[in-house]
């Protein structure tokens, strides 16, 4: 199982969000049959998937206007594809979803339930590989690939994604049945009754088998990933670049896992190595609520330019650092998941900058 995209962030969007639905998302990308009892007798069952599918191919792209319908052609997994789509389409985006694709995510889902009066999402999705439409109509101007969007429906609507907090023997368990199976998630994932994504996410990041260190690095674990990270792609390119391989650099660190790597580099020592000394302080939260309000083109948090400003900004590590300090503020804004990116600023503008402001004067004084 290749990861395209990580969805790791937690986006503050939960299935009461989507109470309208009420069903549970399958765990395969090949559908099988689902354990939930369906509201209609299988025969009307079947004839109205097969009139919606009808419907579906007959209507084509006429019904619906999609403006990524270049991005949407077809159902993209693997590595190599998704470069050639990107080659293709362009720049997607990535990360964090925002309030304004989760709203029209919501909306897609309601008017293609509307359109055919289903009350069992599950009658779609169970014919999921033969009504590809339906997934287009889902993604209609959402600026990600369909895989991406099945993924983000997958996390929020697989009740068994929702297992709570892991326990030891779940742990071990989980560690068993890898070395049992491999990378067969989806396997993995049946026999824990625990969807497969989650089992996936859990044993990449989480260093449930000990094999790698825990807490603070040393010195010779630092000279170790510096040592590789520079000579597999030089300093002038250390902030971040685009084709790390972070399994190969873990393997070559010994002791810490590609995501202990990933973060400890992006967050810490790609500064470092450009000479980057100053500390994130008050005045830099204050800065950045001001940048971010003072454009006012920025209608969408995911079209902020983190590279630009964290280039011209000394304590910012990196645009990721840069990123976190922008979602600890966005904390601080009550119900902030259910705001637009506006409404997030305006509320910091008005409420955290003065405290921020006051918190400095008494510094000075």
């Amino acid at each position: 199982m290749e990861n395209i995209e990580s969805d790791d962030d937690d986006d503050g969007i939960t299935t009461s969000d989507f109470n309208f639905i009420g069903f549970t998302f399958l765990n395969n990308f090949k559908p099988f049959p689902c354990s939930v009892k369906y509201s209609h007798h299988w025969k009307k069952r079947q004839a109205l998937i097969d009139e919606i599918i009808a419907h579906d191919v007959e209507a084509g792209d006429e019904e619906f206007d999609d403006e990524y319908s270049d991005l949407h052609s077809s159902f993209v997994t693997k590595a190599s594809e998704l470069r050639e789509l990107q080659e293709r389409c362009g720049e997607w985006k990535k990360g964090r979803w925002s309030k304004q694709e989760y709203d029209i995510l919501k909306t897609n889902l309601k008017s293609y339930m509307k359109e055919f009066n289903i009350t069992d999402i599950n009658i779609l999705l169970d014919n999921a590989d033969k009504n590809i439409e339906f997934y287009r109509k889902i993604a209609c101007n959402i600026k990600r690939p369909l895989f991406v969007v099945y993924r983000k429906l997958l996390r929020f609507f697989t009740e068994e994604n929702y297992v709570g907090i892991w326990t030891r023997e779940m742990n071990d368990r989980l560690v068993e049945l890898h070395a049992l199976h491999g990378n067969d998630w989806n396997t993995i994932g049946q026999i824990m009754g625990i969807g497969w994504a989650t089992c996936y996410d859990h044993f990449r990041t989480v260093n449930i088998n000990k094999k790698y260190t825990e807490g603070p690095w040393s010195s010779e674990e630092v000279d170790k990933l510096c040592q590789v990270m520079v000579r597999e792609h030089g300093i002038e390119d250390c902030q971040l670049p685009s084709n790390v391989t972070w399994e190969m650099i873990s393997r070559a660190v010994v002791t810490r896992s590609a995501m202990q790597c990933r973060f400890k580099w992006v967050m810490l020592l790609s500064w470092k190595l450009k000479g980057g000394e100053e500390k994130w302080t008050t005045s830099d939260d204050l800065r950045l609520i001001e940048c971010l309000n003072e454009d006012e083109e920025l209608e969408d948090e995911e079209d902020i330019d983190w590279e630009r400003l964290a280039a011209a900004w000394p304590s910012a590590r990196s645009k990721y650092f840069l990123r976190q300090k922008w979602a600890s503020l966005k904390r601080t804004v009550p119900f902030s998941s259910s705001k637009i990116f506006r409404e997030c600023v305006l509320y910091l503008v008005r409420h955290r900058a003065p405290a921020l402001r006051r918190q400095l004067d008494s510094m000075a004084d």
